[in-house]
C-alpha cells in the first residue's frame, strides 16, 4: 500500500502561521503600507488591491457566499450582485463606500459601528474572495511601464510575502524591509525554538514523522520550510518564500541557492487567493510532475488542512482524476468548522464519487473506520480542537492495513 499525505495551509495553523482566512485582513485593510513602501517605493506602494471605489470584490463575495450573506445583508443587495454575476445586470448599486469604512475603521473604533455594520465586516473579513479583483490585474504586469493594476498585483503579493515573514521570522521592530535585506533574511534558518515553543503538542508533521510508516510521500500547498524540519524530500506545489520571478525578463530566482538576485521587476513566486493559478517556469512544473507522478503511484490520499477551494481546481482536477482509478480512495480530515467543504463541492470536481463519513470518535477507538470500504472518499469530520490525535489514530490504522 502507498500512500501520499497532502498537507494545506491548516496543517501549519499552530505554528502562528495564517491559513486562508488570515491573508484576508491584510488584503482588504491594506495592511503593511511603511513595509511596502521600503521595498517598492513610494510611486507603487500606494496602490491599494481594494481600492476605495472598488465593487467587485464585495459582490462577489456576496453572491459566492450567499448561504452565509443572506443573514447581514438585505435581499435587494444579494439579488443585484446575483444579477450583475448571473450577467442580468451590468450595474452594480451597492453600497460599497460605507462597507469600505467599515473595514477600515480601527479595533478602537468599532464600537461606534452599529451591529449590522459590525456583521457586514466580519462576514468580509471572514469570506472575501478576490477572483476578479486580483485575477484581472495580472496581464498588466506585462506592461512597462507599469500600470496601476500591475501595482496593484505587486502590493497584493508583497503583503501576503511580509505577513508570512512576520510570522514566521517573529521580525523585530526596526527591521529594513529593502529586498535585498529581505534576501538576507531568507537566507537564514528558522529558530526553529521560538517555532517549537508555539506549538503545543506534536505537529501533523512531527505525527507522521514518528508514525513507523514508510511507504509515502509529502505533498504541501503551504510556502515555508516547516515541513522539512520533520520530513524529507516534500514537493512543493505553490513556491516557497525563498522564490521569486522577475517579471519583466521572466527569470526565476531562488534565494536559498542564487546569489545576485535583482531588487527591481520582482515579485514574490507565491500563489495566494485567486482564481488564477499559472504555471509558469521549469521549477513549477517540476513540482506538479513530482506530484502527479507520486499520486498516480499511490492508493491512498490523506488530505489535512486544506479546504478544496475553487481556488484551487487546479490541484482538485488532479485529485478527481486520481480518484476515478478503481480502487484508489481519499481520506479527508474535514474540519466541521469548515461547514464539510466536500458538501459545498459535490456538485463540481468530487460530484459522483462516493462517500463515507466518520466522526472523530469512530476513528479514534479505532473500532469502525474501514479503510478498505467501496465508497472511494472517507471523509473524517473532526474538531481543531482535537483533529492532531484523530490523525495519530489514523496513523496507527494505516500502519496496521
Amino acid at each position: 500500500m502507498s500512500i501520499t499525505f497532502f498537507f494545506g495551509a491548516g496543517a501549519e495553523c499552530s505554528f502562528g502561521l495564517p491559513a486562508g482566512k488570515g491573508f484576508i485582513s491584510p488584503l482588504l485593510q491594506d495592511q503593511f503600507k511603511d513595509e511596502r513602501k521600503a521595498i517598492l517605493g513610494d510611486k507603487t506602494s500606494s496602490f491599494q488591491l481594494v481600492p476605495p471605489n472598488s465593487k467587485k470584490v464585495y459582490a462577489q463575495t456576496i453572491h459566492f457566499c450567499k448561504k452565509e450573506a443572506k443573514k447581514y445583508f438585505e435581499q435587494w443587495i444579494i439579488e443585484n450582485c446575483d444579477n450583475y454575476y448571473n450577467g442580468s445586470s451590468k450595474k452594480l448599486n451597492i453600497p460599497y463606500s460605507d462597507w469600505y469604512k467599515c473595514l477600515h475603521t480601527s479595533e478602537e473604533q468599532l464600537d461606534t459601528l452599529s451591529e449590522e455594520k459590525k456583521n457586514q465586516r466580519e462576514f468580509f473579513l471572514e469570506n472575501a474572495v478576490f477572483f476578479d479583483t486580483l485575477d484581472e490585474k495580472f496581464n498588466d504586469l506585462r506592461n512597462d511601464p507599469l500600470g496601476a493594476n500591475g501595482k496593484r498585483v505587486l502590493n497584493a503579493y508583497f503583503t501576503i510575502l511580509i505577513l508570512m515573514l512576520d510570522s514566521l521570522y517573529q521580525i523585530p521592530g526596526g527591521f529594513d524591509w529593502k529586498l535585498d535585506h529581505i534576501y538576507q533574511l531568507l537566507k537564514k534558518d528558522y529558530d526553529r525554538s521560538k517555532l517549537l515553543e508555539k506549538k503545543k503538542g506534536k505537529s501533523y508533521y512531527q505525527s507522521l514523522s514518528d508514525s513507523g510508516l514508510s511507504n509515502y510521500s509529502v505533498i504541501t500547498s503551504n510556502y515555508t520550510e516547516i515541513i522539512s524540519m520533520f520530513l524529507k524530500d516534500v514537493v512543493f506545489l505553490h513556491g516557497k518564500l525563498t522564490w521569486f520571478e522577475d517579471y519583466k525578463h521572466l527569470r526565476f530566482y531562488d534565494v536559498s541557492m542564487d546569489d545576485d538576485i535583482p531588487t527591481e521587476n520582482v515579485v514574490p513566486f507565491i500563489m495566494i487567493p485567486s482564481g488564477v493559478k499559472p504555471i509558469i517556469c521549469k521549477r513549477q512544473l517540476d513540482e506538479f510532475q513530482k506530484f502527479t507522478q507520486r499520486l498516480f503511484e499511490s492508493n491512498y490520499l490523506c488530505v489535512v488542512g486544506y479546504k478544496f477551494n475553487s481556488e484551487d481546481n487546479h490541484i482538485n482536477a488532479i485529485i478527481g482524476e486520481w480518484l476515478r482509478v478503481k480502487g484508489n480512495k481519499l481520506i479527508y480530515l474535514n474540519y466541521k468548522e469548515n461547514n464539510s467543504y466536500l458538501d459545498i463541492c459535490k456538485y463540481g470536481w468530487a460530484s459522483g464519487f462516493t462517500r463515507k463519513v466518520y466522526d472523530e470518535k469512530e476513528v479514534t477507538d479505532r473500532t469502525t473506520l474501514d479503510l478498505k470500504a467501496k465508497e472511494q472518499i472517507i471523509d473524517i469530520h473532526v474538531n481543531k480542537s482535537n483533529c492532531n490525535s484523530v490523525f495519530e489514530s489514523l496513523l496507527m490504522q494505516l500502519h496496521d492495513t
